[in-house]
């Protein structure tokens, strides 16, 4: 069950976030300090703009997450020596894998502009 904070460890969680500051503070020259607040502000503004995630992303990621969770199955069958169940699951995985791809290929060649939603090129 989740706890609700209490009023003793919000207060608990500023004194810490108030100390690494200080110390901060007196590691980092000014301008430096500067910088880095400027940068964890622009942090915060791009982990706000990457919540509303384009749906046609989300369908994707959702294939690729089918995709791996059937992979991981058919591994625990092998690792158990259930081989035809465990072929039966790569074969999903991997058909689930090639949807995927169609689809991201598809997304892209409509919309370049969802490649900034990616980790790395996408050709």
């Amino acid at each position: 069950m989740l706890r609700k904070p209490n009023a003793l460890t919000s207060y608990k969680r500023l004194l810490t976030n108030l100390n690494e500051n200080r110390q901060l503070l007196r590691w980092l020259s000014e301008d430096e300090y500067e910088q880095l607040e400027y940068e964890w502000q622009a942090q915060l503004e791009l982990r706000e703009e990457l919540k509303d995630k384009p749906s046609d992303l989300k369908r994707y990621e959702e294939k690729l997450r089918e995709a791996t969770f059937n992979y991981n199955r058919a591994e625990g069958y092998s690792s158990i020596g259930k081989h035809t169940t465990a072929k039966t699951f790569y074969n999903k995985s991997e058909s689930l894998c090639e949807d995927a791809l169609e689809r991201l290929q598809e997304i892209l060649h409509y919309d370049s502009s969802l490649r900034v939603w990616f980790d790395r090129d996408i050709s």
